[in-house]
């Protein structure tokens, strides 16, 4: 594993070397599982860290080149420009910080899957990347001065149990390195502790080896010649043994993991979806049986005195010819509640409307999730791509940085299992239209007047539904200078016929080939 301790600590030095009076140049997260940093020194090529948060285990890679997104988000955006002075290695932990002038230090908590990127300022945290994982918000400079020297002493006194005296190995680790070495059958203390002393001299400076066992890639300080076990490369420098892994998982490793986890999320959605169509269903069959609003209102006025002095009264429901029971809400008087509920009822069918709506919603939803799951198991990488940077969030961040990485920086609906995006202001609008929108996602606007740039994200060449361009549509119309008119025509257009024209101001376009829509203006 490459978050094994003696591997970071090689690799620290190697990044030490590296990164000697160089400066942060750039930091962003470049997509959903990748956080790119960006280091220059002099004149050299800028020299790029991506720390690949992935679903069994987090990796580092060292690119030669890379390209950033438009989409790329941004982080340590106050550490721009800021030197190296020195990288440190935890004394006992699987973390290492790059200190930067000024106090300021990036500090990579390399915990598997609870791995973590840190700002400290003075060695206290200042942000987290991966938010949630709020225990590391106690992860200061105190953590790593826990020096451990591995003395005889010491292994003696654990009467030489290896899982306690290195328990950076692991157990896995452990266990094929004492059936290789014979352990067992070695007798004293003292013998095994020379093949302890060999062994923590050999980790100061390990051959890496990147091995394929059950036709997955694994990162190993160690290869024993096992059956079933095939090398794939070996190496002594800690970054290109990094790399190496880090090909080698993508091709081997990544589309399983990637399978099992859409197949996992697919099966915790399904079972939402589902549930939620049940309960807004009870819901409107619990509507429809309950006494209409303006019912109950009339039934209370005719019976105004049965309140003389109380809020509760058995009543004829004339309506139905039955008995019962009603209660005026606190701090109001029979009148009042009746006229409540007078105006309720002007809702009622609108409020059911809604809900039945919201079921049709789910449903779709739901048949959209079963077609674009459907072929899970045979799905190629680009596939299960697709679907990753479509339906998952990132693990471990907060949802305020989540909507940092998706395009909530716009308002968003969802129709039949279509996204909808609403720029907020002229400069969004550009965001949106220019930057966000792709060339076949369908582009709106309220016709002749200013208002919001809409845009409905297409679906592997789906033919937009009508209910979904209407819905677009009373957006776009509701988000204009039209808000107010019964009726406003919109229109519409592939992205790829809206173009900027140099020097126009924020949220100026030029639209070709567009249609035009009657629409009622609806949030």
């Amino acid at each position: 594993m490459t978050s094994s301790f003696f591997f970071l600590r090689q690799l620290r030095n190697s990044l030490a070397t590296v990164l000697e009076r160089a400066v942060l140049l750039d930091a962003y997260w470049q997509s959903k599982q990748s956080v790119i940093l960006v280091f220059e020194k002099n004149d050299e090529s800028p020299f790029y860290i991506e720390c690949y948060f992935g679903v069994g285990e987090c990796l580092f890679n060292f690119p030669v080149t890379q390209s950033k997104s438009k989409k790329a988000i941004s982080i340590f955006k106050e550490l721009i420009g800021l030197s190296v002075v020195s990288l440190e290695q935890a004394d006992n932990e699987r973390a290492f910080a790059i200190h930067l002038k000024g106090l300021n230090s990036i500090v990579f908590k390399w915990f598997g899957r609870q791995s973590n990127i840190l700002q400290w300022y003075d060695g206290e945290v200042k942000w987290l990347l991966r938010s949630k994982l709020k225990n590391d918000e106690q992860f200061n400079h105190a953590i790593f001065h826990k020096p451990r020297t591995w003395t005889e002493d010491e292994f003696v006194s654990m009467n030489g149990e290896l899982s306690a005296f290195i328990p950076q190995l692991g157990k896995e680790t452990i266990r094929a390195w004492t059936a290789y070495t014979n352990w067992n059958e070695v007798v004293g203390l003292k013998e095994k502790w020379l093949k302890v002393q060999a062994l923590l001299t050999y980790l100061k400076q390990p051959t890496y080896y990147i091995l394929q066992e059950k036709n997955r890639a694994r990162f190993s300080l160690f290869y024993f010649n096992q059956e079933a076990v095939i090398l794939l490369a070996e190496e002594r420098d800690p970054i290109t043994a990094a790399n190496l892994y880090f090909s080698f998982h993508y091709k081997l490793n990544r589309v399983d993991a990637l399978r099992e986890e859409l197949a996992l999320f697919y099966t915790n959605k399904h079972r939402s979806l589902q549930k939620q169509i049940e309960q807004l269903s009870e819901k409107i069959i619990a509507f429809d049986e309950a006494i209409p609003p303006i019912n109950l209102a009339d039934i209370i006025m005719a019976n105004l005195h049965a309140f003389q002095g109380k809020k509760e009264a058995e009543l004829l429901n004339f309506y139905t010819g039955e008995q019962i029971a009603v209660k005026i809400k606190d701090r109001l008087s029979a009148v009042d509640y009746a006229s409540l509920l007078y105006k309720k009822s002007k809702n009622r069918q609108t409020e059911k409307n809604k809900m039945s709506a919201r079921v049709e919603d789910f449903k779709t939803s739901d048949e959209q999730l079963v077609i674009a799951f459907s072929d899970l198991a045979k799905a190629d990488v680009k596939t299960l791509l697709q679907l990753r940077e479509e339906y998952l969030p990132v693990k471990g961040i907060s949802a305020q940085q989540q909507k940092a990485l998706e395009p909530a920086v716009f308002k968003e609906y969802e129709c039949q299992g279509f996204k909808i995006y609403v720029g907020k202001n002229a400069k969004n609008n550009d965001e949106l239209t220019l930057h966000f929108a792709h060339k076949e996602d369908l582009w709106l606007h309220a016709k002749d007047v200013s208002g919001s740039h809409v845009i409905i994200k297409h679906k592997n060449d789906k033919i937009f539904p009508k209910p979904v361009l209407e819905r677009a549509a009373q957006l776009a119309a509701f988000y204009s200078k039209r808000k107010t008119e019964s009726l406003c025509p919109v229109m519409y257009t592939p992205k790829k016929y809206v173009r900027k024209v140099k020097g126009t101001a924020a949220g100026m376009v030029r639209v070709e080939k567009e249609k035009v829509i009657l629409v009622e203006p609806l949030e």
